[in-house]
């Protein structure tokens, strides 16, 4: 894309937990002088120390579709969430 028009920008999820940028997208935005918003920081808000195991999620959140949030996907999150608060 950056080869028919300039692109200035890209927007993409990027936080401790969404981290599949780092190996492909971001060395090709530094070699291309492209900036790079991340949204989604605190994981859609997993790490934010407010989700618990048993958060029950709206009607229509977005979160209920993404694995991370799903079964023992989220038990393991929520697991490594702890790990860091005691970091932090």
């Amino acid at each position: 894309a950056a080869a028919v028009a300039p692109i200035t920008d890209l927007q993409i999820e990027y936080s401790l937990v969404s981290r599949g940028i780092e190996e492909k997208i971001l060395p090709v935005a530094r070699e291309l002088g492209i900036g790079v918003t991340a949204y989604g920081v605190l994981s859609r808000g997993l790490i934010s120390g407010h989700f618990t195991r048993d958060r029950a999620l709206a009607p229509g959140d977005f979160r209920g579709m993404s694995p991370r949030f799903q079964g023992e996907n989220l038990h393991r999150n929520l697991d490594l969430v702890d790990r860091l608060r005691a970091v932090a």
